[in-house]
């Protein structure tokens, strides 16, 4: 697999990869079931919403084999604390088990490298075992668990 930075025109292209691979592990749909659109927004326009600021300040790296875009991975670069973060890995689901996350992520964190991050942050799901497989093996050390709470707020403020 080769690596590089995404040109604008392909923004809505990897857009429509990245949700496509996140959509059977993305809470944001399991939010959806239990309560609804959020003011008109489903999942796929909140999430497609968290990807604005990184197409648009962030590190975009596309991953390519075969003059087709298999990966990607989105993330940003603190120069003061020299952290590198990755905040989305997505492969195309035709070519998930095929080691294309694996080679994304180390494209990913040598590009991280090659800025000056001398470390490198992500998050992921607890029932994302496939992407917790990758990261245990790839020497990664899980520091924290987070849960993420909803509540309706209807009603809270009364006249």
């Amino acid at each position: 697999m080769t690596f590089r930075l995404a040109r604008r025109d392909e923004r809505e292209s990897l857009r429509r990869m990245i949700l496509e691979a996140f959509e059977p592990i993305t809470w944001m749909k399991r939010a959806d079931e239990l309560f609804g659109p959020f003011n008109g927004l489903d999942w796929r326009a909140r999430f497609s919403r968290r990807l604005d600021p990184l197409f648009d300040h962030g590190i975009v790296l596309v991953g390519e084999a075969d003059n087709r875009t298999q990966a990607a991975a989105l993330g940003s670069y603190d120069s003061a604390s020299g952290t590198g973060v990755v905040d989305f890995l997505a492969v195309d689901p035709q070519w998930q088990g095929q080691g294309a996350g694996r080679a994304m992520l180390d494209g990913m964190l040598r590009h991280l490298a090659g800025l000056g991050a001398t470390t490198a942050t992500l998050e992921c799901l607890a029932g994302n075992e496939a992407a917790l497989t990758l990261y245990r093996a790839d020497g990664w050390s899980e520091i924290a668990t987070s849960i993420r709470f909803f509540r309706r707020l209807d009603g809270i403020l009364k006249a």
